[in-house]
């Protein structure tokens, strides 16, 4: 496995920088949010180079698994060992990877169990809550996929309707290829067709007002399946946003010859929040 460099510690939470190596097993990178600068640059750029200048995007990845590869310099959050309810201890735990250029905004980290964690940033005056989530497989356990929505509606209840919040990770569902009755949180341009994983998902974010980011730009196929695999293709893995805040994100698509396993697609959510510019002090 990877080995990690250098420890961050403040007075609630331990972080790891997280210095990469070139060793390391297959694990999964469920999406990726760039986080636009004072004058965004919205252009793609590799996960394989994250040490950007102050004005490009810097990026937050959301991951089911510790990824295996090419980032240089982040900060990585993971959660504690609580295990989730209704699911095994160590199992699909969940993570955060913030830029090192997001490191002192980080002003708070709860994780909640293996399935859910949230990381709070204060980014040019604005608090952005971001979780990254990893909901049961449809029909194995539905008490399992009962008790994740609940430990997911009550950390979105804690979230003041003046912060910003962004949610996403694998929910094993699909939420179709139209919105089909949820016009409101489902912009149109999804993939398949749905089935109970996606409509659980679905009235989740009607519920909150939030809005599924991957369904309101129009793609081709490659840019919205987000696991395939021999015989099957699917759109798993989701962005949500609160209604109110449609504007800032600018682009969400699949980057397809990003190769993260076999199966696994990364996702990308271009989401633009300038950051305040620093004044400078008049020196005698």
């Amino acid at each position: 496995m990877r080995k990690y460099g250098e420890e961050f510690e403040d007075e609630n939470n331990k972080h790891e920088l997280r210095r990469a190596t070139n060793s390391g097993e297959g694990n999964v990178i469920s999406s990726e949010l760039f986080v636009a600068g004072d004058q965004p640059d919205l252009a793609r750029k590799s996960p394989k180079d994250h040490r950007s200048p102050p004005s490009s995007p810097t990026s937050i990845f959301l991951v089911d698994l510790v990824p295996d590869g090419g980032i240089e310099s982040c900060l990585r959050l993971r959660p504690g060992k609580r295990e989730s309810r209704g699911g095994s201890r160590d199992r699909n735990r969940v993570g955060i990877l913030v830029d090192g250029d997001l490191r002192e905004q980080v002003v708070e980290v709860r994780r909640i169990n293996d399935k859910l964690m949230m990381v709070k940033l204060v980014i040019g005056g604005c608090t952005l809550s971001v979780i990254s989530a990893y909901a049961p497989q449809v029909g194995l356990d539905e008490e399992a996929e009962k008790l994740f929505y609940e430990d997911l509606d009550e950390v979105v209840r804690g979230i003041p309707n003046t912060e910003k919040i962004v949610i996403g990770g694998d929910f094993n569902g699909h939420i179709g290829a139209t919105s089909n009755g949820f016009d409101d949180v489902h912009g149109s341009f999804g993939f398949g067709e749905r089935n109970g994983g996606g409509t659980s998902l679905l009235d989740f974010a009607k519920a909150f007002e939030l809005v599924i980011a991957n369904s309101y730009f129009p793609k081709k196929e490659n840019h919205l399946v987000t696991f395939r695999s021999s015989v099957a293709k699917t759109q798993i893995d989701y962005f949500l946003l609160r209604k109110g805040d449609r504007g800032l994100f600018k682009d969400c698509k699949v980057i397809p010859s990003e190769n993260l396993t076999t199966q696994h697609k990364l996702l990308v959510m271009d989401l633009e929040i300038k950051r305040a510019k620093r004044k400078k002090i008049a020196s005698d």
